[in-house]
């Protein structure tokens, strides 16, 4: 995960992003690039540096916008990859994804 220095207020994400995405979020479609973020194109040709971050990060995976931003991340399948790439990316935040979220076991 790489964390901007910029803010990006939701409030405004949502004032000019519009959508009229018909692709339903499942894990299937994310893993093969259908499902997409709809503030990424707003958040790219808004904040030249947010879009920088993405061109950059493109050298080691695909860049992804998490939410409305300004968060940006990249997958990787082992950890030898995801740490070769914060070599090359020192500010990189490695972190682990979880399936499941642990407030799952308090609810239940």
């Amino acid at each position: 995960m790489y964390f901007p220095e910029r803010g990006i207020s939701t409030a405004d994400a949502f004032e000019e992003v519009t959508t009229n995405c018909k692709i339903e979020l499942t894990a299937e479609n994310y893993i093969s690039e259908k499902a997409f973020n709809s503030f990424e194109g707003w958040i790219r040709s808004t904040y030249p540096d947010i879009d920088k971050i993405f061109k950059d990060l493109a050298s080691i995976g695909i860049p992804r916008l998490s939410g409305t931003g300004s968060t940006v991340f990249v997958e990787f399948n082992t950890l030898k990859e995801a740490q070769e790439a914060k070599e090359k990316f020192p500010q990189l935040l490695l972190v682990k994804s979880l399936d499941r979220s642990p407030l799952m076991q308090i609810i239940e």
